[in-house]
């Protein structure tokens, strides 16, 4: 049973919504009425939406400007030569005590402007900014100018003392791309806090994390309280392909760094795109406490798990025993029919998904199989 409560966790956890929650498209509280064939033309019209949303990203200049920069073509990086001369040369002009064996990276002995001149094949250093890492480079071996800037800022870090023993974690910092004075990728670590564990380890119980992936903006939030988390994931495309995340795991235990499946009390949230929304509660804690011979039924009494558009209830997502040892997740409609989630939905919409990815990738199974071999 550890797979299915995995499985509904996972369900909660990397739960999205796109609706805000004052703005469910049904402002009157009046109940909205569809017919089964409704909802699953709904469904598919969700689906397609998806895979565009996508597919934007996948256009978008922060996927292109990787691809173009190390010529990904088919799942084979082409140009990994240029790259590796690159990075390579760059150590000329880095100055000996920019890293230290004790403490690691000096961003201030590391501070100003590394450019790449083409012609010459050769890096430049100037120790202006003081504040700033600013490095210029060729987005690809074609270019004759370096028209790419990475801008890091200094990396603002917090000191934990526990037992006589100090440590250093990261707290702040910025580091933005630009590709022909347009920001294509920035990562900003805003805030993040850590807690000490029984391991020794420290966990962390706040985060505030933002980035861009042109087109898209990102955050994501994790708080706590007691030992309760939050997590809160926004994603966006110029007001298009909206994501909205609220997750909630409540926890029997405050040490973190060895929690099991009878710690998590509760998973929660919602996963949803556009108006299409999956709202998911599962009791874990209690799923666990059923032990390995829990039936199907056992499982699913211990999980709700409701599938929405427009603010209309399609159907609710429940576990099925197809055969013994087997469990497929299946979706029931409101006229008491049902389908196979994955079957009906699942396999589409993967075949779409490498449509979009498989310039960059190679055909997925390939890989697969690529992944496979290698490990040999």
């Amino acid at each position: 049973m550890k797979k299915l409560i995995l499985g509904f966790g996972a369900l909660a956890l990397l739960s999205l919504s796109s609706c805000s929650k004052e703005d469910d498209g049904n402002d009157d509280n009046t109940t909205v009425v569809t017919t089964v064939a409704q909802d699953k033309a709904s469904l598919a019209a969700t689906q397609n939406g998806l895979i565009s949303c996508v597919k934007a990203l996948h256009d978008g200049k922060g996927v292109q400007s990787v691809v173009d920069f190390f010529n990904v073509v088919n799942g084979d990086a082409l140009d990994t030569t240029f790259v590796k001369g690159l990075l390579d040369s760059l150590g000329s002009v880095v100055a000996e005590n920019v890293f230290d064996e004790t403490d690691g990276f000096n961003f201030d002995n590391a501070a100003g402007t590394y450019t790449y001149t083409v012609g010459t094949k050769q890096w430049t250093y100037s120790s202006a900014p003081t504040d700033k890492i600013i490095v210029n480079f060729p987005s690809d071996k074609n270019k004759t100018t370096s028209n790419v800037q990475i801008t890091s800022t200094k990396l603002v870090t917090k000191q934990y003392i526990n037992d006589g023993d100090t440590t250093l974690y990261p707290e702040s910092g910025k580091i933005t791309v630009a590709v022909d004075g347009s920001k294509t990728l920035e990562l900003s670590l805003n805030n993040i806090d850590f807690e000490y564990q029984a391991d020794s380890s420290y966990f962390p119980v706040a985060v505030d994390v933002s980035a861009y992936i042109d087109p898209y903006v990102i955050t994501l939030k994790e708080t706590k309280v007691g030992n309760n988390f939050t997590v809160q994931f926004d994603m966006s495309n110029n007001s298009s392909c909206v994501y909205d995340v609220d997750v909630e795991i409540d926890l029997a235990t405050s040490d973190y760094s060895s929690v099991i499946d009878e710690d998590v009390t509760l998973v929660k949230g919602t996963f949803g795109f556009e108006k299409f929304e999956v709202a998911a509660n599962v009791k874990v804690s209690e799923i666990a406490a059923l032990g390995d011979a829990a039936t199907v039924d056992q499982v699913n009494s211990k999980i709700s798990a409701t599938v929405s558009y427009d603010g209309a209830k399609i159907g609710d997502l429940k576990l099925f025993e197809v055969a013994p040892d087997s469990v497929r997740l299946y979706i029931y409609y409101k006229d008491n029919t049902s389908e196979d989630v994955l079957q009906v939905y699942g396999e589409d919409f993967k075949t779409d998904m490498e449509g979009v990815w498989t310039d960059i990738t190679g055909p997925w199974d390939e890989q697969t199989k690529k992944k496979s071999w290698k490990k040999n």
